[in-house]
């Protein structure tokens, strides 16, 4: 069975996408990742920004516009050639997910350790 289709990282926000903050922590975390691009191609265009990261203008044109989702490899791509790091540095943790407790094994018997 397909999966479902995911929305864009602007949905619900494309008239105000990258510059209003999403209450989502992923399409949030990918509204960090468009400005962090923005800001790094400075004056270059998309279509120069593209070709120096070796990835299609297209694709990194709707990156932007938060009409797709940039996979691992555009993102290593734009980092590398951008010559700084995209990805956004801290992302809240979902507060209705939370880490499973660690547990330590109990000693054996007799203190032994295997």
């Amino acid at each position: 069975m397909p999966r479902p289709p995911r929305p864009n990282p602007n949905a619900g926000a494309e008239d105000t996408w990258p510059d209003q903050q999403l209450d989502d922590p992923v399409h949030e975390t990918a509204r960090q990742f468009v400005l962090k691009v923005r800001d790094a191609m400075a004056s270059s265009s998309i279509r120069s920004t593209a070709t120096l990261a070796g990835i299609d203008h297209n694709t990194l044109r709707h990156v932007l516009a938060g009409e797709s989702w940039p996979d691992l490899i555009v993102i290593s791509r734009l980092e590398r050639a951008l010559g700084t790091r995209l990805w956004p540095e801290t992302v809240e943790r979902s507060s209705r997910r939370k880490p499973p407790a660690r547990q330590r094994p109990e000693p054996s018997a007799g203190g032994a350790r295997a």
